[in-house]
C-alpha cells in the first residue's frame, strides 16, 4: 500500500482487509526514503478484560 503525503489511512482490521485473513494477527512494517512519522491505535472487543 502507498501513501500519499499528508494522508491517513483507517484500517478497520488491517489484517483481515488487507490480507484477507480473518482471525489472524500479524505486523506491519513501514519504510520511507524521508523521514516517516507513523501512530497507531489499538483495542479489542471482548465481553471482559477490554483495552485500548
Amino acid at each position: 500500500m502507498i501513501i500519499p503525503v499528508r494522508r491517513s489511512p483507517r484500517l478497520t482490521d488491517g489484517v483481515a482487509s488487507t490480507l484477507s485473513a480473518a482471525d489472524a494477527s500479524g505486523a506491519i512494517v513501514d519504510g520511507s526514503e524521508l523521514p516517516l512519522v507513523v501512530t497507531s491505535r489499538t483495542h479489542n472487543d471482548a465481553l471482559t478484560e477490554t483495552y485500548g
